[in-house]
């Protein structure tokens, strides 16, 4: 026996409006997940981080030299204190604008916090930019593994420059794509003391 097709249970209009409302609610989804990747803001993981634990790991442990000295050295080397890690390069505009403000802010807090410059281009190159800006603290050579790490720190977009702030333990606190003022870094740190026990 041949049933109407019009009778089946898939088109009635309780199914209908099941399909429309969960349809509406898929591209719903989609939107916000869209305008978050577009916005620069970091997706939270499945543990409802801001930043990937595995990248954070991958980027402390990487061995990247010294600018000076050549040295093999990992960010690792440097925990214990809140770190300030600031991915630049000598052919990045804005970076050249954070510069001078980076190097003053190293001095005022040389005694509570770690900066350390991540450059990406070469070595002579980066010297060259370390010296015009009379840099205080320690740059190393970056490369494009260890700058693919920002994507899953806040960075999902490869900004440059890209400013990364950890307190005492470890932990990411603040995150910055683009050109961070005095006032932002200072105001960044300022949480970060907030989080580091007396």
């Amino acid at each position: 026996m041949n049933r109407d097709p019009r009778s089946s249970p898939l088109l009635a209009p309780s199914h209908r409006r099941f399909w429309l409302i969960a349809f509406f609610i898929a591209v719903v989804s989609l939107l916000i997940l869209g305008s978050a990747f577009l916005s620069g803001d970091p997706l939270p993981s499945i543990a409802g981080e801001r930043y990937h634990p595995a990248a954070l790991e991958q980027l402390l442990t990487a061995h990247l030299p010294d600018v000076e000295t050549g040295e093999a050295r990992t960010l690792n080397r440097w925990r214990g204190k809140p770190l300030v890690i600031n991915f630049w390069a000598p052919w990045c505009p804005p970076c050249q604008r954070e510069l001078p403000d980076f190097a003053a802010a190293a001095h005022t807090y040389r005694d509570q916090v770690q900066f350390i410059g991540i450059g990406l281009d070469t070595r002579e190159k980066l010297r060259a930019e370390i010296a015009r800006f009379k840099l205080p603290y320690p740059t190393l050579i970056g490369n494009g593994f260890v700058f693919g790490q920002t994507v899953r720190l806040g960075n999902p977009n490869r900004g440059m420059p890209f400013t990364l702030i950890l307190d005492a333990a470890g932990q990411p606190v603040h995150h910055h794509v683009g050109l961070m003022t005095r006032a932002e870094l200072d105001a960044a740190l300022t949480e970060v003391f907030a989080r580091t026990p007396p």
